[in-house]
C-alpha cells in the first residue's frame, strides 16, 4: 500500500465509522434485530472508533507529504470547519461571561453567519479572517480582553489564529523533504495497512447484525469501499474553492464585507 492509498483508507474509515454510528442509533429499538446483533454492530463501531485520534494525528502529519499534493486540496475542508469551531468556541465564551448582546461580541464577530462560513470560498473566508484579525486591534477589544474577567479570550483567539494558518497551508505547494517525508509516510501507510483490517472486520460485523433488517447494510452505505484513484492525478488547482468535505464541493457563497468600526470604538 503507497501512501495514496493508504490515505484513502484513513478517509474511508473515518467515512465508514460515521455510518456504523448512525446504522447503530437506526436500529437500537429495532425489534428484529437482537441484543447478540446490536452487540456487534457496538463492536464494529468500536473497532474504528479506538482509532479515530491517531488517524486525525497521522492525516494531520502527513497531508505535506509529496505524493498527497494533489489530493491536499481536501484537507482544507476539514480544516475550515475547525477554523469555524474555534470562532464558535470564542463566541460562546463571551456569550456565557456578557450576554449574547455584549457590545464586545458585535465589535469583534458582527457577522455570525457561521453555517455560510463553513460551505464558504478561499476568498470569502480569508476576508472574514482579515476583517477579524482588523477587529482585535480595536482599543475596545484590546482592553476589554486585557482584564482578568476575560482572561479566557486571548487563547480562544490564538487557536483562530492557529486553524487559520493551518488552513491556508493546504493551499501550499511545497512539499516535505524526503528525510522529513520518510518516517511519516511510514507512519501513514502502517496505518493504512491497519485499517484495510480493521474496516473489513467491522463491515463484516455490520453485515452480520443487520441480516434480520434487509436492505439496512446497503440503506446506510457499509457497502461502501475506499476511493480508487489513477497512479496519476490531475493537479488540483491551488486557486480554487476549498471543499467542505472529500466527497463533495458545495458552491461557493460569499459572506457579508467588512463593516465600519462598531459605535463601541468611539467609547474606547
Amino acid at each position: 500500500m503507497d501512501a495514496l492509498e493508504a490515505y484513502e483508507m484513513v478517509k474511508h474509515a473515518e467515512l465508514l465509522h460515521g455510518r456504523l454510528e448512525a446504522a447503530r442509533e437506526a436500529v437500537a429499538r429495532a425489534r428484529r434485530i437482537g441484543g447478540r446483533e446490536k452487540d456487534w454492530l457496538t463492536v464494529a463501531v468500536d473497532l474504528l472508533g479506538v482509532e479515530m485520534e491517531g488517524m486525525r494525528r497521522v492525516l494531520d502529519g502527513t497531508r505535506m507529504l509529496p505524493e498527497l499534493l494533489d489530493v491536499r486540496l481536501e484537507f482544507a475542508g476539514t480544516l475550515q470547519q475547525r477554523w469555524v469551531d474555534a470562532l464558535e468556541k470564542l463566541v460562546a465564551g463571551v456569550t456565557f461571561h456578557a450576554g449574547s448582546r455584549a457590545p464586545l461580541l458585535e465589535a469583534l464577530l458582527p457577522h455570525l453567519k457561521f453555517p455560510n462560513l463553513r460551505k464558504a470560498n478561499r476568498e470569502a473566508v480569508a476576508a472574514y479572517h482579515a476583517d477579524f484579525e482588523k477587529r482585535l486591534k480595536l482599543s475596545y477589544v484590546q482592553r476589554m480582553f486585557s482584564e482578568p474577567a476575560w482572561a479566557f479570550a486571548p487563547p480562544c483567539v490564538e487557536a483562530v489564529r492557529a486553524a487559520f494558518t493551518e488552513w491556508q497551508s493546504s493551499f501550499s505547494t511545497e512539499s516535505l523533504d524526503a528525510e522529513q517525508s520518510a518516517p511519516l509516510r511510514e507512519e501513514l501507510c502502517g496505518l493504512g495497512e491497519k485499517l484495510a483490517m480493521l474496516t473489513g472486520q467491522a463491515r463484516l460485523l455490520a453485515e452480520a447484525a443487520l441480516l434480520p433488517m434487509p436492505g439496512t447494510f446497503a440503506e446506510h452505505g457499509l457497502d461502501a469501499r475506499p476511493r480508487k484513484r489513477g497512479k496519476r492525478t490531475a493537479r488540483a488547482d491551488a486557486t480554487a474553492p476549498a471543499p467542505a468535505s472529500s466527497e463533495t464541493t458545495p458552491p461557493a457563497e460569499a459572506l457579508p464585507g467588512s463593516e465600519s468600526e462598531p459605535a463601541t470604538q468611539a467609547r474606547a
